[in-house]
């Protein structure tokens, strides 16, 4: 394993599977610490638990957001879920 990114932290959001999970899994063999957000709890814990078999320093953050207000034709706004 290399130390490239040592000492830093990731946050990956979408970090359960697809490509979110792939870059969190690469950024972690890099020696950064991983914090993975997704809207499913259970896909998070399950994400975390794959990481963490590779050798990896990883935690979870489980994250719903909802768009509030109108759409703006250059940004949005995100509120999070009480």
């Amino acid at each position: 394993m290399t130390s490239r990114l040592a000492g830093k932290v990731a946050v990956i959001t979408g970090g359960s599977r697809g490509l979110g999970h792939a870059i969190a899994h690469l950024y972690g063999s890099e020696g950064a610490r991983v914090v993975i957000a997704s809207r499913s709890a259970a896909d998070v814990a399950d994400a975390v638990d794959r990481l963490r078999r590779d050798g990896i320093d990883a935690s979870a953050r489980p994250s719903t957001y909802r768009r509030t207000g109108q759409r703006c034709p250059r940004s949005t706004s995100y509120s999070a879920r009480p």
